[in-house]
């Protein structure tokens, strides 16, 4: 997790850099130095957006991760209240007259993400009913850097094919197979107990 956000950190800051270099040696140009400036100003305010986002997501990740591994009713939006929803924007409620209409669960928080235990795209999309995969029991709530570590465990080599990704062999598999591995990987995180 740190290893994550000290890369995104330094690619942040290392792109930043290069455009500030960029943009410094276009003051030399007339005209275009007054651009240049306006320009830099906009990248180093962008570059304090990311910067307090990577922090926020630090601090989330860490205060979770200081509690420990989290039993699936924790991480879940509303344990023992199941619900389903024809589809993800149903469930975060992005649209204000449906707010009027349900309770919904909103956005996932500062340094949050939601996570789908059995992957939302691909072929599930077309292949399962959205009310399988829109659900309070498959979305669970987890901190953005360790969402981001649980979608890389995705991309590794399948158990039964190395030639494709895990995602791309548990796309194939029953749903019952595509939700036990998504808990294998949370477990393997440490994110589950």
């Amino acid at each position: 997790m740190i290893r994550l956000a000290a890369r995104r950190a330094l690619r942040i800051g290392a792109l930043k850099l290069l455009r500030f270099t960029l943009k410094a040696a276009a003051n030399v140009v007339p005209i275009l130095d007054v651009v240049a400036d306006a320009a830099m100003a906009l990248d180093i305010a962008d570059a304090v957006a990311q910067y307090w986002k990577l922090a926020t997501d630090l601090t989330a990740a860490f205060d979770f991760a200081k509690q420990g591994p989290h039993s699936l009713e924790e991480l879940q939006v509303s344990p023992g209240n199941y619900k389903q929803f024809s589809s993800y924007g149903d469930f975060v409620k992005l649209e204000p007259a449906q707010a009027m209409l349900a309770k919904r669960f909103g956005p996932a928080g500062d340094g949050y993400q939601y996570h789908h235990i059995v992957t939302q795209g691909g072929a599930n999309a077309d292949d399962l009913p959205a009310e399988q995969l829109q659900n309070t029991d498959n979305i669970v709530r987890l901190p953005t850097l360790l969402h981001e570590a649980v979608n890389g465990e995705y991309l590794t080599p399948a158990p039964e094919d190395p030639s494709i990704s895990l995602y791309q062999w548990l796309q194939t598999q029953p749903y019952e197979v595509q939700r036990e591995e998504g808990l294998k990987i949370l477990r393997k995180l440490n994110i589950l107990k």
